[in-house]
């Protein structure tokens, strides 16, 4: 049994729609990118923006970065 399990965390980069300016939503307690974008609609929710979303693994690596046109969209890899 792990006692300390470290999942990497995921970045989501949004428009802020009050602002105009661009913004940055750090989830770091979800193991899959639906997840993270999940908890980004509960905290951050109310308003459509497009998403960028960049993977990090345990050690600061980027894996995986993807791309969604509005919060419900689907997620495209790159």
């Amino acid at each position: 049994m792990n006692l300390i399990i470290d999942k990497g965390c995921f970045k989501i980069y949004y428009r802020d729609p009050d602002t105009t300016g661009n913004r940055l939503f750090l989830s770091t307690r979800t193991a899959t990118l639906m997840d993270a974008v999940a908890e980004f609609n509960l905290i951050k929710g109310g308003f459509d923006t497009p998403l960028r979303i960049e993977r990090f693994d345990v050690f600061g690596n980027l894996t995986d970065t993807f791309t969604m046109d509005g919060r419900y969209g689907v997620p495209r890899k790159h």
